[in-house]
């Protein structure tokens, strides 16, 4: 039985060897269409036939033995091109076409020259169509006009040649490049000085006028003269002046005479002079009692006492120093003090309320407050015991314990003790040890651990397996048996089926029933069959190609399509055009149409 292709095959270019026609004795009767292209070979005619479409029976076999059955060639010349006469004039047997270019007019020949430029028309197919030429005018020389409207005429192979000042260079590079530039100036800067007499001139630049590129265009001088001299040798002498003044006499040597006289401030400073002949002088001084607001910049040291009349004495510093071990408050305090005053030092704390540290006298004690109404009392003496109890071990006699204690605004106030006795702690009369044992029976040896001993619970997390000891609490513990591995015995956990299933836990076991789902769940996932019929949920078709949406969520599936047509079911295999057009999808496409339900797709995942 043959292989059913319902799809084209590719060879890629690849040879057809040691293939054989479809061999028949006779010509079959099929007509029409679907049938060109067909190949067979006719046993009885020894010939190659092709089927040629036609619908009419007897006619649709051409034979392909050489002979052929052509009866006429029409050669039709493009644009451009033309059959030259006499070369399709053969009727039979072999023959030849030559074909040439049509003539152009007015395109052959040399187009051109130094005073002539050629215009080139091309038409659809590439070809010059025609070839005109334009004159162009003859070069006999060109001008050059300076800024100041002066021209230069520049004669035909003339060169111009740019010239340079001491200011001004022109450099010629070998890059087809003419740079023009300011030149260096060699120049030395000089510096000068004058020292003019009174009434004598100088020269002075007094103003430089520039360009919008830099250059200077002038510079101003001016004439300056120094004025003439006009001083004047003065005696000086202190004359008499009215309260609180001074006056000083300038005696010119030339001249009108001049008084210079001395106001001070009545507030601050007292000025004061001696006028007795040879003993002139202005005295100033700091008046006793200086009035009026005053702002003092720098440092001010008082030798003396500093007495500060006034109701309100405000210091505003970073650090306030102070030598004295005493500071005194209510210092102008007399008789006996009112039971209502409170007298302390209270902190300023911004947006929190303040605190303070107060002495009240209704009590004459010390207090203190962190919320600014509720107070505590400072202990005194007589509120507290520095000794409680006795430090001793208990012994037959016993030992003094603390038995309690009285609180008063968080201070110890009193406090009671007693007599503890070994009888108190369950009648021993001596604690000396205690025996372990495990299981109702001794350590190893009937060791015991002595009362100045501990006891140690030991893990053991070898390889072997054992335990975990842990104190999630006080005064308990906890015994885990160490979790089994690859490597180490120890507990496991029994997997669920899912778990099983999912195959990633490396810490449970797995148990029959999870090795079955296990399997299951395998077999499910690397299996699928499907109808190729456009009904199922899992086809849709479009035109003669199939898409299965397998779910296997794998490029890696192996793809067989089966011939289930009704009536005559043979599950042979047939060949068509599979594409895997992503992990959970396949296209099944025929080269014609085939009918719903002929055909089965089966697909498995390769594990």
């Amino acid at each position: 039985m043959a292989i059913k292709f319902l799809h084209n095959i590719s060879l890629e270019n690849l040879e057809l060897k040691n293939a054989k026609l479809d061999v028949v004795s006779s010509d079959p009767t099929y007509v029409g269409a679907d049938y060109e292209g067909r190949v067979i070979y006719n046993s009885s005619d020894n010939a190659i036939k092709f089927h040629n479409g036609s619908s009419s029976n007897g006619s649709q076999w051409v034979t392909l033995d050489g002979s052929g059955d052509i009866s006429s060639v029409t050669v039709n010349a493009g644009t451009g091109l033309e059959v030259e006469a006499g070369s399709a004039s053969a009727t039979s047997g072999a023959f030849s076409v030559t074909l040439g270019l049509t003539d152009i007019a007015n395109v052959s020949g040399t187009h051109g020259s130094a005073t002539a430029i050629p215009s080139i028309t091309i038409d659809g197919q590439g070809r010059i169509t025609g070839v005109t030429t334009n004159s162009v005018a003859s070069y006999s020389g060109w001008s050059i006009e300076d800024g100041n409207g002066n021209n230069q005429a520049i004669a035909s192979g003339n060169t111009l040649t740019v010239g340079q000042s001491d200011e001004i260079e022109a450099t010629v590079s070998a890059t087809d490049t003419l740079t023009i530039g300011h030149a260096d100036v060699t120049r030395t800067n000089t510096t000068s000085s004058a020292s003019p007499a009174y009434g004598a001139t100088f020269t002075a630049i007094d103003s430089i006028t520039s360009n919008a590129r830099g250059h200077i265009t002038g510079v101003n001088t001016k004439t300056v003269t120094v004025p003439a001299s006009d001083n004047t040798t003065y005696d000086l002498r202190v004359e008499a002046a009215g309260s609180n003044s001074a006056s000083l006499k300038l005696d010119a040597s030339s001249g009108d005479d001049d008084s210079v006289t001395f106001t001070g401030d009545d507030d601050a400073i007292e000025i004061t002079e001696v006028t007795t002949e040879g003993s002139e002088e202005i005295i100033f001084n700091l008046k006793n009692t200086i009035g009026g607001a005053r702002t003092f910049s720098g440092n001010i040291t008082i030798s003396g006492d500093l007495t500060v009349n006034g109701s309100t004495t405000t210091i505003d510093t970073t650090n306030l120093t102070i030598e004295d071990n005493i500071i005194v408050l209510n210092k102008n305090q007399t008789g006996s003090p009112s039971n209502t005053l409170l007298s302390g030092i209270e902190i300023e704390r911004g947006g929190s309320t303040n605190v303070l540290l107060n002495f009240k006298e209704d009590g004459d004690r010390w207090q203190f407050t962190n919320n600014g109404s509720t107070y505590y009392n400072i202990p005194i003496t007589g509120e507290y015991n520095p000794t409680i109890g006795t430090d001793t071990d208990i012994t037959t006699s016993g030992a003094t314990v603390i038995d309690d204690i009285t609180l008063t605004d968080g201070v110890i106030t009193a406090a009671t003790t007693r007599t503890l006795t070994l009888a108190d702690l369950g009648g021993a009369d001596n604690y000396i040890g205690w025996n372990l044992k495990l299981d109702g029976s001794n350590t190893t040896g009937g060791a015991s651990v002595a009362s100045t001993e501990a006891v140690e619970f030991l893990s053991t997390t070898t390889e072997h397996g054992g335990v975990t000891i842990t104190n999630p609490s006080a005064n308990q513990l906890e015994f885990n048996v160490v979790q089994g591995t690859t490597t180490k015995r120890g507990a496991l956990e029994l997997a669920t089926n899912t778990e099983a299933t999912t195959g990633t836990d490396t810490a449970r076991a797995v148990t029959p029933a999870g090795v079955k789902a296990h399997v299951d769940s395998a077999l499910a996932a690397t299996g699928f069959a499907v109808d190729l019929d456009a009904g199922e949920s899992a086809v849709t078709k479009s035109g003669n190609t199939y898409t299965v949406d397998h779910q296997l969520n794998s490029f890696d599936v192996l793809v067989q399509v089966v011939d289930i047509s009704a009536g005559t079911p043979t599950y042979d295999t047939v060949h068509v055009d599979i594409t895997r057009t992503d992990v959970d999808t396949v296209k099944v496409a025929f080269a014609s149409s085939v009918t719903d339900d002929d055909y089965r797709v089966l697909i498995h995942k390769v594990m």
